[in-house]
């Protein structure tokens, strides 16, 4: 039910404190001037202990009609389809499957530069990195990927890639595989070459 030519920004996560979705809804009131009139709208996908306080947020920053609260999904693969950009916001992760999910979707990215998402997202090549608690550069790294729709596709891009080649089940599998050998090879030399 959203219009082709609107924004469609999104996340998928628990809607918990270290998640910061605070952020990513206060950053829709800069977004909006940013914008210059463009419609847009936030999907946030999941629930969570802080749904209630970011619905009020949303409502008192008046941005409620750009943001839309889904709850829990079975259907991530196809809301992450409709996204024109993936933003997640997070204080603190471990190995975010939200991150890898966009990634694998081929949606550019905007996110902290935390550690774990930094690791998997590099600056400027497949996504961009923002602050943590940073509403203003999420709304500004959101602008620049509408401005430079090349650089959004070549992010978007190089950040499928990037999980073909060192996240997929299989590659996964094998580094595990191939640290197991190893370690036997090392506790059993003897026997490993017989």
């Amino acid at each position: 039910g959203i219009p082709s030519d609107w924004l469609v920004i999104g996340n998928v996560n628990r809607l918990a404190p270290q998640k910061d979705n605070d952020s990513l809804i206060k950053a829709m009131v800069p977004l909006k001037q940013l914008l210059k009139g463009r419609s847009f709208v936030l999907l946030l996908v999941g629930d969570g202990p802080d749904r209630k306080k970011l619905e009020d947020l949303a409502t008192s920053l008046g941005v409620s009609e750009q943001v839309r609260f889904l709850g829990f999904r079975q259907d991530v693969p196809r809301i992450l389809s409709a996204l024109d950009i993936f933003v997640s916001p997070s204080l603190w992760e471990g190995l975010s499957i939200s991150l890898l999910e966009a990634m694998a979707a081929a949606k550019p990215i905007v996110t902290t530069s935390i550690l774990p998402n930094a690791e998997l997202i590099q600056h400027e090549v497949t996504g961009l990195l923002v602050p943590p608690k940073s509403p203003e550069q999420i709304a500004k790294a959101i602008v620049r990927f509408v401005e430079e729709p090349d650089l959004a596709r070549r992010c978007a891009i190089a950040a499928r890639q990037r999980v073909l080649e060192h996240y997929t089940i299989d590659r996964m599998f094998q580094e595990m595989w191939d640290l197991y050998i190893s370690l036997l090879h090392e506790k059993c030399p003897k026997r490993m070459e017989g």
